[in-house]
């Protein structure tokens, strides 16, 4: 049974029913990691520019969005998914270097 986190070690021999111990014995390890990852964190909007939660004509976008800031937790990569209201974001080198991605929402 596994008892913890970490690597566990399997391994496997056979004896015939004369005693004789089998020769090709095998092994292998696995990592147990049942731990939720730290992906994300706080969302910002940038163009709520005085912080009060209601995007007006001035802060909303000529394109009818806006951008939300997802910040990155310390176990994301590069690769790691985040999905936005639906919207699937990869996050890249230049987003872990930012510390967040930003997402397009739609108004």
């Amino acid at each position: 049974s596994v008892t913890g986190e970490g690597p566990v070690t399997i391994h496997a021999e056979a004896v015939d029913a004369q005693g004789n111990l089998d020769v090709a014995d095998a092994d292998v390890t696995v990592t147990v990691d049942t731990l939720p990852a730290d992906l994300i964190g706080a969302i910002t909007i940038p163009e709520d520019l005085n912080g009060d939660g209601i995007l007006n004509a001035d802060e909303l976008g000529t394109d009818g969005t806006f951008n939300a800031q997802v910040a990155l937790g310390p176990d994301a990569i590069d690769g790691t998914v985040v999905n936005v209201n639906g919207t699937n974001y990869t996050v890249t080198a230049a987003d872990l270097a930012n510390g967040f991605i930003t997402a397009a929402i739609p108004v």
